[in-house]
């Protein structure tokens, strides 16, 4: 899986995730957003936080057979929206 993180348009960091290798490979940082707290003065993206994150989501949507995740995630909107 590839997740691009971006920031105001533009791409911040890029991360792939292979877990039959449980390999992950980044590219570029947060460092540009680490400043953005909470108001209550927490920290709101911390880099390691958010690649384990993409690396769980990406576990999700295997374990789900969830090939096209932009599409799975429309269709849970649809559906909130609809309740």
């Amino acid at each position: 899986m590839t997740a691009r993180i971006f920031y105001k348009d533009k791409l911040l960091m890029t991360v792939l995730v292979d877990l039959r290798s449980d390999h992950i490979h980044k590219e570029g940082n947060l460092s540009e957003v680490a400043h953005l707290t909470t108001p209550d003065g927490m920290q709101m993206v911390e880099e390691e936080r958010e690649i384990s994150f993409i690396k769980s989501q990406a576990e999700f949507f295997i374990e789900n057979s969830i090939s096209n995740p932009t599409a799975y995630e429309e269709q849970l909107i649809k559906e909130q929206l609809r309740k």
